[in-house]
């Protein structure tokens, strides 16, 4: 099915897609509430918000169409971010990743190009060069070296002044106990919170196997000072603000340096 250029508008579009007669496959709604947190028209307005944050933010600071991007979603899970780009992009310069092989079955159906990752990359699994990357709560879960590492990948992958843009977690993120930190006592947040005032990276490993030394997973929370001090190594940082659509995300709009 041809989706470009239809006489959609963004929410009309989003509800197609994840409606009861969504013409491509899409998981069941536990599958989809364990790997996002909700499932439904929740998770579809969502979505659509930071599908409409990628399109904005990229004609915005790049001065170009989103229809010319060839467009990467690093960590895409079962595509319900990169699904939407059909509308505006045709499927050859479209390309997901994930360390998961068993969540990207569910990509099979979308018209693109899909692989596995590795879960500390040296490089992109994709010979091309990218315009516009973007990562939907990947860097949420990195431990520390980890993320250099995605990091690195990301700057190799995209062209000169090419976008990335990313979510990281707010300070409420642990101040309010999100996911893994529920169950850590008073004075462990309380020191979490005092790393984070200070600028440094927050991390808290899952029960796993390191890879290369580090455990890379785990929950993961980002000061905007850590941000401004290790990032612009590689990118200029253009915007770092609140996503609306989910107070527990913060977007970071990223542009390539030499």
């Amino acid at each position: 099915m041809d989706f470009l250029n239809l006489s959609l508008n963004d929410d009309e579009w989003g509800d197609l897609m994840f409606g009861e007669s969504a013409p491509l496959a899409l998981p069941p709604d536990l599958l989809q509430t364990n790997w996002c947190g909700s499932s439904g028209k929740s998770l579809a307005a969502q979505t659509v918000a930071f599908y409409q944050l990628i399109k904005h933010s990229y004609e915005q600071h790049a001065g170009l169409p989103i229809k010319n991007v060839k467009l990467l979603d690093f960590g895409c899970g079962w595509g319900r971010i990169i699904r939407l780009f059909l509308k505006d992009i045709v499927p050859e310069q479209i390309y997901g990743c994930d360390v998961d092989r068993d969540i990207l079955q569910w990509c099979q159906s979308i018209p693109g190009n899909f692989t596995v990752s590795e879960p500390r990359p040296k490089t992109l699994p994709f010979s091309t060069t990218f315009d516009l990357i973007y990562a939907f709560s990947v860097f949420t879960h990195l431990g520390k070296e980890t993320h250099m590492d995605c990091l690195r990948a990301l700057h190799a992958g995209l062209r000169v002044g090419g976008i990335l843009i990313v979510t990281v977690r707010p300070r409420e993120f642990i101040s309010s106990r999100g996911i893994e930190l529920r169950n850590l006592p008073d004075h462990e947040i309380d020191n979490l919170l005092g790393r984070f005032d200070d600028g440094q990276y927050v991390h808290i490993p899952y029960v796993m196997e390191p890879v290369r030394g580090e455990i890379p997973y785990g929950d993961t929370a980002i000061p905007e000072q850590y941000i401004l001090n290790h990032w612009q190594l590689f990118f200029d940082v253009i915007d770092f603000s609140p996503f609306l659509a989910d107070p527990m995300q913060i977007s970071v709009i990223l542009r390539k340096k030499q």
